[in-house]
């Protein structure tokens, strides 16, 4: 079960230089409309709510149309979770925003190859949304155990679920990198 993943003593594990040195998160999923969006503004409200400075922005793998709104259902994650919406606009993307970024994010393995195939030097800085939360070491990552579901067009009984899991592992990042 998902929640036992969250049992990880991993604040601990995570020095105050660890987390001075993340400055700019970078959130990616598949279209840019729901996963990354929702985690970058969930970080984004707790990094402003603890004082430090710090940004997280998001980005789409496969991106069809970019330029396009927010996911209902993201938008409302973040207004339950009593985040502000802020205007959004999805974007491809690239090569300048890994490279800007101290930590990269990725709901799936698929995205986590991208990114790599884009910069190979950015493979011990990128890591699955789930498996960061619970501080797995990346050698223990078995991928699909930790890839976290797209709530667009999962059915309605998981929505409840999905959303729980998300503001959870946030809020354990946000710690992480912030505490």
């Amino acid at each position: 079960m998902i929640d036992a993943r969250f049992s990880v003593p991993w604040l601990a594990e995570t020095s105050s230089a660890d987390r001075e040195r993340v400055r700019r998160v970078l959130v990616v999923c598949t279209a840019n409309e729901a996963r990354s969006p929702l985690v970058a503004g969930l970080l984004n409200h707790a990094i402003a709510r603890s004082g430090r400075r710090g940004s997280a922005t998001s980005a789409g793998t496969r991106v069809l149309e970019p330029g396009r709104p927010m996911a209902p259902v993201a938008r409302r994650v973040l207004a339950r979770a009593g985040v502000p919406v802020r205007p959004f606009h999805s974007r491809q993307l690239t090569a300048a925003m890994i490279g800007d970024a101290d930590l990269v994010l990725v709901a799936e393995e698929g995205h986590r190859r991208v990114v790599l195939d884009i910069d190979p030097s950015a493979v011990q800085r990128t890591h699955l949304i789930l498996a960061f939360a619970a501080a797995a070491p990346m050698q223990s990552v078995r991928s699909h155990e930790w890839e976290l579901e797209d709530p667009v067009g999962a059915p309605a009984d998981r929505l409840p679920a999905l959303e729980a899991t998300v503001v959870r592992a946030t809020l354990r990042i946000a710690e992480r990198i912030v505490a």
